[in-house]
């Protein structure tokens, strides 16, 4: 097993009560070491346990928050192959992912509304995608738009260090029609009825966990040197 599961196995087995307390410790360790990888520390672990503590709540009040607006967003990348296969979020997750059809898109404003009175922030928001997280809170909420044409649907992630513009292509058919799921046997969320060659198209052979992926790893991606999109 990598070290950095073998540190996930320890701490899942203490009271989630003394967690805000080890996340301290862990993080104040993580920016004293130089060498994180030899420590076996690294904000990664750091940033998935607080996944599990704050991102339940910061998934609820988004759900709910779209359920009044009418929108429907649905499980996506790394957060539906945590339901798919994990039943829960990925030992190595970080952050979590919804999507939403183009014509759900004119309503994210009245969403990015109801959240801020909830004191959720707006972190970033372009033509492809908004994220969200709480004050001082290291757990982000992306949702990415996915824009059909024909027999083929495509969402897009800009990465702003390298300016470099990510399009994943998906087949149509995976997003004709949606399922309700209970994730984290807790929340109703929409999942693609296909979800299975949604995961397949994108990531391949994906049964068996990843503790991380290249750009270059994913199966359907192209990748544009672009200036950041607005």
């Amino acid at each position: 097993m990598p070290y950095r599961l073998q540190w996930f196995e320890q701490l899942e087995a203490i009271s989630p009560l003394y967690w805000p307390r080890i996340l301290l410790s862990l993080d104040y360790i993580s920016m004293l070491s130089r060498d994180k990888t030899k420590a076996g520390i690294n904000n990664g672990i750091v940033r998935s346990l607080i996944l599990r503590l704050t991102g339940p709540k910061l998934l609820g009040h988004t759900l709910s928050a779209c359920e009044k607006l009418g929108l429907k967003p649905f499980l996506i990348y790394g957060t539906l192959l945590g339901h798919y296969r994990d039943n829960g979020f990925i030992k190595h997750d970080w952050d979590i992912d919804l999507g939403l059809l183009e014509a759900d898109i004119p309503k994210v404003p009245l969403l990015t509304k109801a959240l801020q009175e909830k004191g959720i922030l707006l972190t970033r928001e372009d033509r492809y995608h908004v994220a969200y997280c709480y004050k001082r809170d290291l757990t982000h909420l992306d949702i990415y738009y996915f824009f059909r044409k024909e027999d083929k649907t495509t969402v897009h992630h800009y990465n702003i260090p390298k300016k470099e513009l990510y399009t994943f292509t998906f087949s149509s058919d995976i997003f004709e029609e949606f399922n309700k799921v209970k994730f984290l046997n807790k929340f109703e969320v929409l999942i693609p009825d296909k979800a299975d060659k949604f995961l397949t198209e994108h990531y391949g052979t994906w049964r068996v966990p990843k503790t991380s992926l290249d750009p270059q790893d994913y199966q359907n991606i192209t990748i544009e040197k672009k200036e950041r999109p607005e």
